[in-house]
């Protein structure tokens, strides 16, 4: 239970890292899900290189990588990376390393917020895990 959080305004952080190291995972794919009780989202990342594979969606808005430049949201996630997500008033801005990448908006409510999820192809470690309310309170994860 995430109480009254708003899925159109909310922060989260996680430092995450991707161990898996097979050839047949070699864009190291993860995505970062948030669900709320009318929409969700799904941000997705990826090795250097491999962004054309990934699509993003932000409740209403899709962007398919083969059509839209998503590189920014590549790195090396063999070593850990520090990801933050800030929602405000339906605006997203995705950073890495503490620096934005990448911003989109959408127009429809995700309604309140959920749950949440990071799903990594293979093996996959979240070395730190906060979601904020919009005035910054951390919110207590059961």
């Amino acid at each position: 239970d995430l109480g009254r959080l708003s899925g159109d305004n909310f922060s989260f952080s996680a430092t995450v890292k991707n161990v898996f190291d097979d050839r047949w995972a070699v864009c190291q794919t993860m995505s970062i899900y948030f669900i709320g009780s009318t929409g969700a989202m799904i941000i997705p990342f990826s090795k250097i290189g491999c962004s054309s594979d990934n699509n993003l969606m932000l409740n209403d808005t899709y962007l398919r990588g083969k059509e839209h430049d998503l590189s920014p949201l590549s790195a090396d996630f063999s070593d850990s990376v520090e990801l933050s997500i800030q929602v405000e008033k339906k605006k997203v801005s995705i950073l890495m390393g503490g620096k934005e990448v990448y911003t989109e908006e959408y127009k429809e409510s995700m309604g309140k917020l959920v749950g949440a999820r990071i799903k990594f192809k293979g093996l996959g470690e979240v070395l730190d895990f906060k979601l904020k309310d919009q005035n910054g309170e951390l919110v207590p994860l059961q």
